[in-house]
């Protein structure tokens, strides 16, 4: 049972990237969008933006792309040992954390 739904966790998590980075580009606008998806989405890799110039870094972009799976693969380690339910608000919380400060601190380039 644990291991249909530990594949499940980490399938379904990498079917929903293409979706989320889709989304994210479409807010971006070429530059010249909102980046509300961007920041909903992957709010790690946006704020990141405060420490390096502004600028969306290739690791950071490299985290955008594992985010959502790592998310799925830590959900599927959760359900394997039997902490699911800490597995889901721990990642919860980090990444709403992480949006609040996204959305709450200034971001000139990144409005």
């Amino acid at each position: 049972m644990r291991s249909g739904l530990t594949r499940k966790f980490i399938v379904s998590t990498i079917l929903v990237t293409p979706v989320a980075i889709f989304l994210a580009l479409v807010s971006t606008g070429g530059g010249h969008g909102n980046y509300f998806f961007a920041k909903i989405f992957f709010p790690y890799t946006m704020f990141s933006t405060h420490f390096f110039d502004d600028t969306i870094t290739l690791p950071f972009a490299v985290l955008a792309l594992v985010q959502i799976p790592f998310y799925g693969i830590f959900l599927a380690i959760g359900a394997r040992k039997k902490k699911l339910k800490l597995a889901a608000i721990s990642i919860t919380i980090l990444h709403f954390i992480a949006l609040l400060l996204c959305l709450l601190i200034p971001m000139p380039n990144f409005s």
